[in-house]
């Protein structure tokens, strides 16, 4: 999976440098990233470590890690809702999805990716069984 990278748009404005870093009460696997990890060390820094952006985010939004200038990294402008599309799981999709039928080729309303037969052809089918 291909990670996100920070970038600074504009040389004017000092790179932000880490001020306070999370601490680990347990071992885990993040925790070993965050091992090399010192502080006053710049985002580009921290990213060539090895360290996820997306543990970056997690942290600053839990308020564990600081940085001066304060940073604020979003995937979707504040506010704005998460959009619905087909990353979600099934269960959350719209149930009715119009489909071509494979037998007739007429549109009809498919229950899913397993219902691809309107009910008259289902239905015609079943009497030959």
């Amino acid at each position: 999976m291909r990670r996100k990278r920070f970038s600074t748009t504009c040389c004017a404005v000092p790179e932000p440098r880490i001020v306070r870093l999370p601490t680990f009460s347990k071992p885990f696997p993040v925790r070993e990233r965050w091992r090399t990890a010192r502080v006053g060390m710049t985002m580009t820094q921290l990213l060539s470590l090895g360290i996820w952006l997306s543990d970056i985010r997690h942290f600053l939004a839990k308020g564990r890690i600081a940085f001066d200038p304060p940073v604020h990294i979003a995937t979707r402008p504040p506010g704005k809702p998460r959009e619905r599309g087909k990353y979600q799981p099934a269960y959350l999709r719209p149930s009715d999805k119009p489909r071509r039928c494979l037998r007739c080729s007429r549109m009809f309303a498919s229950q899913g990716p397993h219902n691809r037969l309107c009910d008259p052809c289902r239905a015609a089918i079943g009497t030959y069984g």
